[in-house]
């Protein structure tokens, strides 16, 4: 009877456990995120990569060159192609008594092969630099300053002949009489030019010649010292041109001599640099 009495009572407690627990509300759960997939991570996109320049340094190497003036005197040049072409020239025109060996590496520089040999990027001009009549290589007589002029135009329509050259971007830079033949025939194809001790030496006077040009930029450059180019220089600021550009160096150095001077800054051959640059590059 006890044992009965038991097994009632069990049963009992466990009638009432489960009603509790069927009456018992269900816990909430959280909501979960949705599964991980295994795709792969999206892909982002990466910059194009321009293939490296690749440069003939062979074809970079100086050119002898030869061509006539007017009167059919025989001029020499040594002719320096771009890195690119084409590019914008420069013709280097010398003092009186030098020769094209008195721009020393300013060619070089000018052509940019040293940067070339780096696979940098830099600007890279085509560049002529000539002898006169009567100096260095070329035929004729040192004391036809008329000439001289023609010889300064016979070296502008050759240099524009070459297929290197950017013919919409020539400019002149000379010393001595070569910055006065730069002026002085710039108006026949180039669009700017860079004087190194003018003093109307080519027998027009440098004044005329800068109105002339109008609008067309030129750097004028002298030496305190070399009085009568530094009076040229600052004469060419009477005629009003908003293109014309003066600098003075304390000394006496004329024309390409003026290169050495590294006491004083901006050095000329920087000036150059950026005057070009202004000029040629973004004008």
């Amino acid at each position: 009877m006890q044992k009965a009495k038991m097994l009632v009572t069990g049963w009992m407690i466990m009638a009432v456990f489960f009603s509790a627990c069927g009456s018992a509300p269900m816990p909430v759960l959280p909501e979960t995120a949705a599964p991980v997939t295994d795709a792969p991570p999206p892909v982002t996109e990466q910059p194009a990569v321009e293939p490296p320049i690749v440069i003939d340094l062979d074809s970079l190497e100086p050119q002898s060159v030869q061509f006539q003036s007017a009167d059919g005197i025989p001029l020499a040049g040594t002719y320096l192609p771009p890195v690119r072409s084409p590019a914008p020239g420069v013709i280097l025109m010398h003092m009186m008594g030098k020769d094209k060996e008195s721009w020393g590496m300013f060619p070089a520089l000018l052509q940019g092969v040293g940067m070339a040999h780096d696979g940098a990027q830099q600007p890279s001009y085509a560049v002529l630099a000539f002898d006169f009549r009567g100096h260095g290589e070329s035929g004729g007589d040192a004391g036809d300053r008329s000439g001289m002029l023609e010889d300064a135009k016979a070296a502008l329509a050759y240099f524009q002949s070459l297929p290197g050259v950017d013919t919409n971007r020539v400019v002149l830079i000379g010393a001595s009489i070569g910055a006065d033949a730069a002026v002085d025939v710039c108006s026949g194809g180039c669009i700017g030019a860079a004087s190194l001790s003018p003093g109307s030496f080519l027998g027009l006077d440098y004044k005329d010649a800068l109105l002339a040009l109008g609008d067309k930029p030129v750097l004028c450059v002298a030496a305190e010292g070399d009085s009568h180019s530094a009076e040229t220089c600052r004469g060419g600021e009477e005629t009003g041109l908003s293109s014309y550009q003066v600098q003075i160096y304390q000394g006496s150095e004329h024309g390409t001599d003026m290169l050495s001077i590294t006491e004083q800054e901006p050095f000329l051959t920087d000036l150059l640099f950026e005057w070009l640059e202004d000029h040629v590059l973004e004008g």
